[in-house]
């Protein structure tokens, strides 16, 4: 008698716990969009109730995006989905995987990465081109080292680094980062 009820209780407790996950995955009624989400997702309009309610979710969540974005904000997500769809395959698994790989990392690794982007999309073009080519010229064993480097400077002593550099460049070629 205790077997079938530890039984019965562990189908219980995991019934009760997959509960607010199907909740979630809910076919959402084309009816229950607003007019200008139904404009944009318009194309799926004749398929929408055969998708599956995660991918319903998701392409609502995407026109509630759209719809707040500004319009340059919206100039840029098309010029972005063009780069994407111009990608081939290879490159496209790529960057997935970049992207994954990002995501595994701790909050506190994601936001430093994004300000050492945000640093460098700030650079003149003519310096991320040649940072850009250094890089890619690199042995996977010369990236690496740059990477250890880099890893044990403060934030303000990477901030010299970069600028002595960019300094240097400016008045004559630079050897190799790694150094």
């Amino acid at each position: 008698m205790k077997v079938k009820m530890s039984r019965l209780l562990l189908i219980l407790v995991l019934a009760w716990a997959t509960l607010p996950a199907q909740a979630q995955e809910q076919p959402i009624p084309w009816s229950s969009l607003s007019k200008p989400q139904q404009e944009i997702l318009s194309r799926h309009e004749a398929r929408w109730n055969e998708l599956p309610a995660a991918r319903q979710a998701k392409l609502v969540r995407g026109s509630e995006r759209w719809l707040s974005m500004s319009r340059s904000e919206r100039k840029q997500a098309r010029q972005r989905f063009e780069r994407w769809q111009g990608l081939d395959d290879t490159e496209r698994e790529r960057l997935r995987m970049n992207y994954e790989r990002f995501r595994e990392l701790p909050a506190d690794e994601q936001r430093r990465l994004m300000r050492n982007y945000r640093r460098f999309k700030r650079l003149e073009p003519d310096v991320q081109r040649d940072l850009r080519r250094r890089w890619r010229d690199m042995t996977p064993e010369q990236r690496q080292h740059v990477r250890d480097r880099m890893r044990k400077l403060t934030p303000d002593q990477r901030r010299r680094l970069m600028r002595d550099r960019l300094r240097i460049d400016r008045k004559g070629p630079l050897g190799a980062i790694g150094g």
